[in-house]
């Protein structure tokens, strides 16, 4: 691509999650091979950051782990359950374990970039959306054509939005 935009206005890929049974292995194995700690984290609460899948508002929290690699690209890895009623344990039940999602950031509309992965894919609709102050992500069902999920940021001020969602949390299917 010789640093070309690709269609849906990104130019990079920013993060890789992946999804495996056993977290505590996962560490192990990926720390080592990387030569580096993990970061451990946890999902932030959905009042602090809001997120529907599939139009309902979510209520799970789910550690996870995070590596910083070169060039700002960050593996991210879940290990969820089976039962896990989350977007990581749906993909896990449906695909088994292994990469369930590339992230791309966008710097045009997100419209946009679900057109465009639409035209490709004939999928142009997020089915789990997550709204931080600064940041939008969202999952599209992309496994079946692509092998992967596509996880596409926009970096946006979400504040309004979020305190609508904290007002109503029903106002999500009226963007």
């Amino acid at each position: 691509m010789n640093g070309q935009e690709i269609k849906i206005g990104t130019t990079g890929l920013k993060q890789v999650c992946l999804v495996v049974k056993d977290l505590v292995q996962a560490e192990q194995q990926w720390s080592k091979i990387l030569n580096m700690p993990a970061e451990h984290l946890v999902t932030p609460p959905w009042n602090e950051v809001p997120s529907y899948t599939d139009g309902r508002a979510d209520s799970f929290r789910e550690k996870f782990i995070l590596f910083r690699l070169a060039n700002g690209v960050l593996l991210e890895i879940y290990g969820p359950g089976e039962h896990s009623e989350n977007p990581w344990g749906r993909y896990l039940r449906e695909h088994g374990e292994g990469v369930m999602n590339f992230a791309f950031y966008v710097d045009e509309e997100r419209d946009e970039a679900y057109r465009q992965i639409g035209e490709a894919t004939g999928v142009a609709a997020p089915y789990h959306e997550g709204f931080y102050p600064d940041c939008t992500y969202s999952f599209v069902a992309t496994h079946d054509i692509l092998g992967v999920e596509l996880n596409i940021k926009r970096e946006e001020d979400n504040r309004d939005r979020i305190g609508g969602f904290l007002a109503d949390p029903l106002s999500y299917g009226s963007k």
